[in-house]
């Protein structure tokens, strides 16, 4: 049960925070646990410098008669309480966002529209966790009018957890393939974890919007009573029409509604965006956003955070995606650019996490298939996994990391007119742009 102490805390200060080093006067401090730390050790650092409290487990940090310590059974589940409490507070439409590829994409073109005619309140970067719901929460502005939370999962029951604190009137599955199947065990795990977003929707008369392309996220979407298609031709929102250029897509989308056709621009290229910024106009148009806003909200919008960044380099351009990989993001990655760009390509292609014991084959199936679409093109594979698939398949270079790389990487792109980096978050690859002479401004800007 909450204590009421906390809530009384919140209502007065509006702002908390989990790390002592960033504390704001004024702020909540919740003294979090950690695989490495105890954050009851550091109550006493975030009053010192302006926490008007400090939430805490351990009842032996508090110094006696100091009325600033809140005492509480465990810390984490009293924020994802507090961030319960706080959003029933709110009767607008609260969006929830799932799926393997493209959540942080899609909601980003979602806020995009969705902000050029209300006020929106959406999940920042990616606090998409049991730690960062709760936050994106509790950082809500009490007049807005939307709310867009991301959810992300990596084992089973991550997204009931985190429906339960959200409870999204509205549920998005982009789209479900394989990715942190160590903690899944098989498509099937992720199937069923992210499918717990149309349950909870499903259970409490929300709606579902649905992805017909992806077969997995229609059969369970449709099952919802109220939904929203979009994907495939007959659904309530479809592409008649796409036009990648190199720096931005033309798309003309079908609204069922009013059997209109309606033209759309976006700084994003290939087809598996083109779905995601399908969807922001489903939701979009759904909600009421005129067409023209929905326009101007997506012509505004430009790549971030490693995100399919288009950046000019010294007589090249590079493709940075570097923010997440598995093998289905990798596949459409490269189907995305097949054929696009001619002359020279470099392909620069990390390690792909937590795939488990199949994670060998499933970057040898990379390696082939970077090959089979694009045979011109110099593979350049960097980590572990990906250095033993080049070396197995005899296509490519491998490099053990970054830094192999980065002492041979000028060389390798004497010729290059394009270069696509792609790898998990782990790889960091972004860090082989200073050796790239590569600065990062978005050449679409």
């Amino acid at each position: 049960m909450l204590d009421q102490k906390v809530t009384e805390a919140f209502i007065k200060h509006r702002s908390v925070s989990t790390d002592s080093r960033k504390v704001r006067p004024g702020d909540i401090f919740f003294a979090l646990p950690g695989d490495n730390f105890d954050g009851n050790r550091y109550a006493a650092l975030a009053l010192e410098a302006g926490a008007a409290f400090a939430v805490v487990s351990d009842a032996g940090v508090v110094p006696i008669g100091d009325s600033r310590y809140i005492v509480v059974a465990n810390v984490l589940r009293c924020l994802q309480d507090l961030a319960n409490w706080y959003r029933r507070t709110f009767q607008v439409p609260f969006l929830g966002i799932t799926g393997t590829n493209g959540k942080t994409t899609t909601k980003e073109l979602v806020h995009a529209v969705m902000s050029a005619d209300r006020r929106v309140h959406a999940t920042s970067g990616n606090f998409n966790n049991h730690i960062g719901v709760p936050l994106t929460l509790l950082a809500m502005p009490t007049d807005i009018d939307f709310a867009i939370i991301e959810m992300g999962a990596n084992k089973p029951g991550d997204i009931k957890e985190l429906v339960e604190i959200a409870e999204p009137t509205h549920g998005l599955i982009t789209n479900i393939g394989m990715a942190h199947l160590e903690g899944f065990g098989s498509l099937e795990g992720v199937r069923r974890t992210k499918g717990e977003m149309y349950d909870f929707v499903r259970a409490h008369g929300g709606t579902a919007f649905v992805n017909l392309h992806d077969f997995r996220v229609a059969e369970m979407g449709t099952t919802v009573a109220s939904h929203i298609t979009y994907g495939e031709q007959g659904g309530d929102y479809s592409i008649q029409s796409l036009t990648n250029h190199d720096d931005h897509m033309d798309l003309v989308i079908h609204f069922k509604r009013t059997s209109q056709n309606h033209s759309f621009q976006a700084n994003l290229i290939g087809l598996h965006n083109a779905e995601n910024v399908l969807t922001a106009v489903a939701i979009g148009d759904t909600f009421g956003v005129p067409v023209e806003l929905i326009r101007k909200g997506l012509a505004g919008y430009f790549p971030k955070l490693n995100r399919t960044e288009l950046i000019q380099g010294p007589g090249f351009k590079v493709l940075l995606d570097a923010y997440n990989a598995n093998p289905s993001s990798m596949e459409a990655a490269l189907r995305a650019i097949q054929g696009q760009w001619k002359g020279s390509s470099i392909l620069i292609l990390g390690d792909m996490f937590e795939l488990g014991t199949e994670s060998p084959q499933h970057h040898l199936a990379l390696v082939r298939l970077a090959k089979e679409l694009m045979p011109e093109a110099l593979l350049i594979g960097v980590g572990k996994e990906m250095r033993t698939a080049c070396k197995e398949t005899g296509h490519g270079l491998g490099f053990a990391d970054v830094e192999s790389l980065e002492k041979e990487i000028s060389d390798l792109l004497e010729k290059a007119e394009f270069v696509m980096i792609k790898g998990s978050r782990g790889m960091a690859l972004e860090r082989l742009l200073p050796a790239m002479k590569v600065q990062r401004t978005p050449s679409a800007h």
